[in-house]
């Protein structure tokens, strides 16, 4: 992020909320979360322990970050009484409001970001003698892939109204990289990616999105489950 920018953000708040505030502060953590993986690719860091020493204490700030949340930034979790499409399971968050929302899912996906990459480094250093416990990684993975499709309801409009198909708010918008970036993991399960394969196609649909509907498509045909970090984005020669 240009410093200029950064510092128009500090002068910003002054004339913010306090309640505004969390959004600059993960910006901010997102911004050295960008700087610390360009600093890996760059440097060609493939070592899994050098990996984790950056990383993880990007993971602790992430932490205190959503331990310090506002109750007016917290969402509710509801149980629905009836098993519809539009649920990836029985329970469903609402939020505050749609930004609100949308900057969870951001704080899921930088998380993400550094635990999947961890266990890309392991994976691709299977030679290396280094050990590292992925199991921490999973678990977190697997909750913010979860947490991601209970936001699904409340992005569509749909907490309430079960059975109710996508209509064209844009929240439906906020929504097509986060679940795409859950359905890639190498811990989502083939049912989870089927069910975020449909969602991105109610998408696609109801806002005329091709990009949604192209992402579908692509999680229909994958037939292994590796992440787009291992592909896409982040490569390993090792």
């Amino acid at each position: 992020m240009p410093f200029p920018f950064q510092k128009w953000s500090h002068w910003a708040e002054a004339f913010q909320s306090t309640d505004e505030h969390p959004a600059n502060r993960i910006s901010e953590i997102v911004e050295h979360l960008a700087s610390s993986l360009a600093f890996i690719k760059g440097y060609n860091i493939t070592s899994p322990s050098s990996i984790a020493s950056i990383l993880l204490p990007i993971d602790e700030m992430l932490q205190r970050w959503q331990q310090q949340l506002p109750s007016t930034w917290l969402p509710v979790s509801l149980r629905s009484p009836n098993d519809t499409m539009a649920l990836f399971d029985s329970i469903f968050d609402r939020y505050p409001d749609l930004w609100i929302a949308s900057v969870w899912n951001n704080y899921r996906g930088a998380r993400i970001l550094i635990h999947q990459m961890l266990m890309s480094s392991v994976r691709g250093n299977l030679a290396s003698h280094e050990t590292v416990s992925l199991d921490q990684s999973t678990k977190i993975l697997h909750i913010m892939a979860t947490e991601i499709c209970r936001s699904v309801p409340y992005h569509l409009e749909q907490s309430g109204t079960a059975g109710q198909k996508c209509s064209s708010h844009p929240g439906g918008y906020l929504l097509t990289w986060p679940l795409y970036m859950a359905a890639t993991l190498s811990t989502t399960s083939t049912e989870c990616r089927m069910w975020i394969a449909d969602r991105l196609h109610e998408i696609g649909i109801g806002l005329g999105l091709q990009l949604a509907l192209s992402l579908s498509i692509d999680l229909r045909q994958r037939q292994a489950t590796t992440s787009f970090l291992e592909t896409e984005f982040w490569s390993y020669d090792a």
